[in-house]
């Protein structure tokens, strides 16, 4: 298919953009590794059917692709590979934000389903932050805030962790805007977005780790980005909500165009552990201890 089995992001967008299938109004995706209805269901159905719909709307039109392996090569573009890469050199995802659309590449193979959730949530609230309006970083600013009044130790994951640390060590006083505040806002935006994302879609259990925040900390960020970005319905968060009826996510489901679902033919690690998931659309009320 391709020239040395490899190529680069950008050309591959380009070639491939045309075979893009419609999920959503502002969604499309394709896959350039061979996969059944199972795998579909799992890699692009319910995690894109879990977004919630004003974070949807207020991104822009995003394409995914999925690929065999993305190979990096430091600050030269990565590239779509179909032999394994060495494992510094495998990327997690890839994104070529345009005027008009945002387009992201996931690898696919030797990746569990786990991660590639993970991967792809990471990626949406990356864009998220991006795209936030000004009220939304201004009342998230203000949590983090309160946090570091009160003294609130951990964080969600390891790149919030680090930026926190950083802001901690390198100003006395950390409330003050800056571009460390700034950084950290943003980090922890998009770690906390994650965890919430991933959480309406799958049943994930976060085991406790020395870094995290406590999970009373944790709910109380999960409770304000619900706000911000509500669930579809017939999804849940916590464990006290699964009783809700479900019956308008199958019928979403049901609605959904048949193409959405056909196949195709080919044409950096945490310190915090990766949640455990399975596929039931909600999330462990305790992804980490409190004390």
């Amino acid at each position: 298919m391709f020239s040395s089995d490899q190529l680069p992001a950008d050309e591959f967008v380009r070639r491939f953009r045309p075979e893009l299938v419609p999920f959503h109004s502002k969604i499309q995706w394709f896959s350039v590794v061979n996969v059944g209805a199972d795998e579909i269901a799992t890699m692009v159905e319910e995690p894109l059917s879990s977004l919630p719909p004003r974070l949807v709307e207020s991104l822009p039109r995003l394409n995914l692709f999925l690929v065999p392996y993305l190979k990096g090569g430091g600050k030269a573009m990565d590239q779509v590979v179909f032999e394994t890469p060495e494992p510094a050199q495998r990327s997690d995802s890839f994104q070529m934000v345009g005027p008009e659309d945002a387009n992201l590449l996931l690898p696919v193979q030797e990746v569990s389903e786990n991660e590639i959730h993970y991967n792809l949530f990471g990626s949406i609230a990356s864009l998220a932050w991006e795209v936030a309006t000004p009220d939304i970083r201004d009342r998230w600013q203000r949590e983090l805030k309160d946090e570091l009044r009160r003294e609130v130790h951990g964080e969600i994951d390891e790149e919030s962790w680090q930026k926190k640390n950083a802001l901690l060590a390198r100003q006395s006083a950390p409330i003050r805007d800056s571009k460390l505040f700034r950084d950290y806002a943003r980090a922890s935006f998009v770690d906390t977005l994650t965890l919430y994302l991933h959480g309406l879609c799958c049943d994930i259990d976060v085991e406790p780790s020395p870094r995290q925040s406590p999970s009373s900390e944790i709910r109380r960020r999960l409770e304000l980005l619900r706000g911000l970005y509500p669930p579809p319905d017939g999804y849940c968060l916590f464990p006290e909500e699964r009783d809700k009826p479900r019956e308008a996510r199958e019928s979403r489901r049901r609605a959904r165009p048949s193409d959405a679902g056909k196949s195709q033919q080919p044409s950096g690690k945490s310190v915090f552990p990766r949640p455990a998931a399975d596929s039931n659309g909600t999330a462990e009320d305790t992804p980490g201890q409190d004390g």
